[in-house]
């Protein structure tokens, strides 16, 4: 199996690899989806549904994703966090993990001036809509390093984010 490069990703993909497959496409169902089966990296954990090719939202957010980016964003289309180039290729990334289809790692980073560099990975795995339509994206956000001072300055931190890399995982190359 290929490594996400961080613990929880490496965790939550190991679970989603062993989902059923009901699909050429090697993608699970949402339905069965068992939050209890990930308990240790609950709060990093986001679901999004799509509304439409530019339009992403987050339906369910771990504790820690919660405080991190804030309860007043709940349902917000994910790509409203950014903006420009970053903007863009963070929707192809999103459209390529449910259309190629791929498992997603982010990788990236914050640094504000005078402070230490933070890394914010993130791992992006699709699933299937009721409709057999990989529609569900379901996935895990954890801050290296993160202590009090990031949940207490998170809007400021998310100003500052830049990203570093994005890698699709072949699901044929993972399973």
């Amino acid at each position: 199996m290929s490594g996400t490069g961080f613990d929880a990703g490496d965790t939550f993909l190991e679970y989603w690899l062993s989902l059923p497959r009901r699909d050429a496409q090697s993608i699970p169902a949402y339905a069965d989806f068992d939050p209890a089966k990930i308990t240790p990296i609950l709060p990093h954990v986001f679901v999004a549904h799509s509304h439409g090719p530019h339009d992403y939202r987050v339906s369910l957010r771990g504790t820690w994703l919660e405080e991190f980016v804030g309860r007043q964003n709940a349902n917000e289309n994910i790509f409203d966090f950014y903006q420009g180039a970053d903007r863009e290729n963070y929707e192809t990334f999103v459209h390529d993990v449910l259309h190629r289809p791929a498992v997603g790692v982010i990788d990236r980073s914050i640094n504000i001036k005078g402070m230490r560099e933070y890394t914010f990975p993130s791992l992006f795995c699709p699933f299937l809509d009721a409709s057999n339509t990989p529609t569900i994206m379901v996935g895990v956000a954890v801050m290296e390093g993160s202590k009090t001072w990031e949940m207490d300055n998170a809007r400021e931190l998310m100003r500052h984010i830049k990203f570093r890399d994005f890698k699709l995982l072949s699901i044929a190359n993972i399973s």
